[in-house]
């Protein structure tokens, strides 16, 4: 999902730290958007150096956005 910003998770085998509220974040949107209908517009796409393409997605039909 484009211009989506969530906690990030430490590497793997590294002394990192999960961000605060990483895990909880990805908790939320799995129990709000896994499962269920939605409808996606593709907002643009992007080929990168290596030829690869990338698509940015945006979910229209319903928000998700918390205040």
């Amino acid at each position: 999902l484009s211009h989506m910003k969530a906690p990030k998770f430490a590497k793997p085998n590294t002394e990192e730290q999960d961000q605060p509220w990483a895990f909880q974040a990805k908790e939320f949107l799995r129990k709000v958007l896994v499962g269920k209908k939605v409808r996606c517009e593709q907002d643009y796409s992007k080929t990168l150096e290596d030829g690869k393409k990338m698509n940015f997605f945006s979910i229209c039909s319903m928000n998700i956005s918390v205040d």
